[in-house]
Formats: structure tokens, sequence, C-alpha cells
């Protein structure tokens, strides 16, 4: 049997080009009773070869109808990939501000995986080219740009080779700006208990916290200004991004910018609401490096560059002194951010493959993964037997209506 592949719709579609079945004996005995049954009897050789040569074209077609028709099916597993159960145990359930963000970012995205044309089949390798785009259910519309061609390379010493473009990340962070899911808010309560007093805006001395000089260091001493107008309270950060952050690719090293407002407020001590009196800006610059192990892909963050600048103030404040709060942004968020980096994602088809010494390269707008791999026999032929008694059930329901 010989098949072709198409994406049809985004997906991969088997047809069946040419089929031969060779069956070299069939016996059938025939048994007729009343009159005519021994003159039936005579003709039992002659409805032997007229069923041998049915037989074939009888087979042939039927699997030509069970490949074409569940052949879309089989394949979905590659064409729609969720990512946010990977991400349902983050943190361990601290609810922190990080784990917060983690958990909004990756509800309910998804790999949109489909086909962008037909897979590639040669004697020496398969090859198909998916979309790669993230996506939620709620996006209206794809991203409104474009990857770069990722060039072809003449390496085959591995046994499977994956590439990503920057666009499979920048097509995230378009998705999630368009539904606001990359603000971050920064309040006491979702802080750990090391890091809780940074938002009061009173805190002692060092001498008086026996040399803790995190317990000494808060935003009201920072910035001066604020722990003056509103002392013995706590403040909350709601950093929004007033621009679509981006990512790039180069040679080793992976670079992410944004921009974006921080909203500050603090807690009135006699309405006991927040109430807004700083907005400010901030435009900062994160590298990143990736990494493939531990059955994962993961990474490390570093905050390279943070400048926090002053827009308006509803008391008064000098422009200066809010740049103060750029030490104490990256003190916080850059290894926490960093440790969410690391706990990565796991390989893709995880269950049906090992891979061995994975290793990752980045080049200039794309990531490449290079890896061999050992299929996991028992878990194939279980999907396998699970994806042929469902055809079993579908024909024989359709045979019964």
């Amino acid at each position: 049997m010989a098949t072709q592949l198409r994406a049809v719709d985004g997906s991969i579609s088997v047809s069946v080009a040419h089929c031969r079945t060779n069956l070299r004996f069939s016996q059938f005995t025939i048994n007729p009773e009343g009159l005519l049954g021994p003159i039936l009897k005579i003709f039992e050789s002659t409805i032997n070869d007229l069923i041998r040569q049915r037989i074939p074209d009888l087979l042939c077609r039927s699997l030509r109808d069970i490949v074409e028709r569940n052949s879309p099916q089989l394949f979905q597993r590659i064409t729609f990939i969720p990512l946010g159960e990977h991400f349902a145990n983050f943190g361990n359930g601290t609810d922190g501000v990080i784990e917060r963000f983690v958990q909004r970012l990756s509800n309910g995205l998804f790999i949109d995986g489909r086909m962008v044309s037909d897979p590639v089949i040669t004697n020496d390798y398969f090859e198909t080219q998916q979309r790669g785009e993230l996506r939620y259910p709620e996006s209206h519309h794809s991203a409104p740009f474009f990857p770069q061609p990722i060039p072809i390379e003449k390496d085959s010493q591995r046994m499977l080779y994956l590439y990503a473009s920057d666009y499979t990340l920048n097509s995230m962070l378009y998705q999630a700006f368009q539904l606001d899911r990359l603000t971050i808010r920064v309040e006491e309560q979702s802080l750990p208990p090391l890091y809780r007093s940074f938002v009061r805006t009173t805190c002692p001395d060092i001498d008086q916290t026996g040399g803790d000089f995190l317990k000494s260091l808060c935003v009201g001493k920072l910035v001066p200004a604020l722990g003056k107008h509103f002392p013995n309270t706590t403040t909350k950060f709601v950093m929004v991004p007033h621009q679509l952050p981006e990512m790039l690719f180069k040679q080793g090293l992976g670079t992410m910018d944004l921009k974006a407002h921080i909203l500050t407020f603090i807690r009135d001590r006699i309405t006991h609401k927040d109430r807004q009196i700083l907005v400010t800006s901030a435009d900062g610059t994160a590298d990143i490096k990736l990494n493939a192990e531990n059955d994962k892909f993961g990474g490390d963050l570093k905050l390279k560059k943070l400048l926090v600048r002053l827009h308006r103030s509803s008391f008064p404040i000098e422009p200066e002194s809010i740049s103060q709060l750029a030490p104490l942004a990256k003190m916080f968020l850059g290894p926490e951010l960093a440790k969410a980096l690391k706990q990565g994602l796991p390989f893709p088809l995880k269950d049906s493959m090992k891979f061995i010494n994975p290793k990752i390269t980045l080049h200039d707008g794309y990531v490449r993964l290079a890896t061999d791999f050992e299929l996991n026999e028992q878990t194939l032929r279980l999907r396998m037997t699970e994806a042929f008694e469902r055809i079993k059930a579908e024909s024989a329901a359709n045979i019964g209506g």
C-alpha cells in the first residue's frame, strides 16, 4: 500500500495512492441442501475462484476507508498541543506574585501546530512545516507579523531536529498583550515573607533589626517622600505593559525588551481602600539563555537593565528619587522570573519517546534542538491499540446505523 500525505486545512491527511493485496490461498466449503444441492456443489471451485478474486479489492477498499477517514484524528496531537496543564503545579501552591502571573499567562495556552505546507517525505527524512503559534482559546486572530525564514542546514548527524523562530514566543507575547495577561501585581500578601517589608512605607533602621539588611529596606526609605506623606502603611504596584514586548534570538543568546507603566497605590488607613498616587514608566531588558535538560526545556534569565521614570504624582516628590525603585524591582522580580523560566516545559511526546543527549543552540532569529531519541515501544503499542479499537467501534456503529 502506497500513501500520500497532504496538508488539508492545516491537518495531515493521508490518502491511499495505491494498494495491492496478494492472496495465495482461500477455501470456502459449500454444503447446499435441496434438489439443486448436487448441482451447486459442482460449481464450488468456480465460486471459490470468484470469491478469491474479490477479496483483495475488498481488503484494499476497507484499508483505504480506515486510513483516510481516521488519519486526521491520529495526527491531531501534533496540530494542537495544550501547554496550560504543564504549569498547573507551578510554585507548589504558594500563590505568590510570579505564581499568579504564570498561572494567568499559561491558562488555556496552546501551540497551534497546523501545517503550512505538505509534509516532505524522502528516503532519508520526514519533514513538516507548522505554524508554531502560541495562542489562547479566546484569541480572535493570528499575530499581525510573520516569522523570518529559517535557513536550511546540511547537518544530519542527529535523529531529530526541531526548529522554532522567535515568532513563536512573540506570538504568545502578542496574544497575551491583547488579552491583558502580562500585568504583574506586587502587593504584601503575594510576596514571600522575606520580601514583604519591601512594600511598606515605614521600616526600622538596620541597627534595630539586628543587622538584617532586608528587614531594614522598604519603599518608604528608598523614596523618602513616599514615607513622609504616607507613613505606616503599605503600597501596591501594578505593572502594565504599554507597548508590545519583543523577544529576539541572536547567536547564543535571547533578549527581551519590555516597556511598561507602573501604577503605585497606597492603602488608605482611614478608608481601608487602595488609592493611586504615582504613575511611573519602566524600560527593561533581560538576557535569556535556553537549555534542554532533565527531560524539559528550560533556561535562565538575567534582568540586565531596568530604568524607572516619573510620569505623574499626587504629592510633591523629586523625580530623580523614583529611580530607586529599579534596584528594588531587580532584587525581587529578576530572581523570581528566572525561577519560573528554570521550571521550563517538558519535552513533546514525552510518553512516547525519550530524547537522548539533546542540545539547544540559538541562532539569528531562531532556536534549534538537535537530539537522538528512543521510542517507547510499549506506549506506542498501547496508542495504536487504542486507535484501532476506536476505529473498530466507529465502523461497527456505522454498519449498525
